[in-house]
């Protein structure tokens, strides 16, 4: 007998909070981008939350150079994953 899925629902108060400090993030990126206007917002994989002054790596074909001297400002959000430098 295959596993069941369980199925989790996030409360529909911490959806509305997400949805806030997202949009609060973006005006915060909007902000900053009137004078640095290649600034962008990296999440790398330890749950390091970054402010950078461009993109997070520079692309040359297959390879690839990760671009930590970009970031301006970091914060540790726990828990959170997303790209590897």
């Amino acid at each position: 007998m295959a596993d069941e899925i369980h199925r989790v629902e996030l409360k529909k108060q911490d959806a509305m909070r997400f949805r806030r400090i997202a949009t609060l993030m973006t005006n915060l990126l909007n902000d900053v981008r009137e004078y640095i206007p290649e600034a962008n917002l990296y999440l790398e994989d330890s749950g390091n939350w970054h402010i950078l002054s461009g993109e997070s790596h520079d692309y040359e074909g297959w390879m690839t150079k990760a671009r930590q001297d970009r970031s301006l400002a970091r914060e540790d959000v726990p828990h959170s994953s997303g790209g590897a430098w």
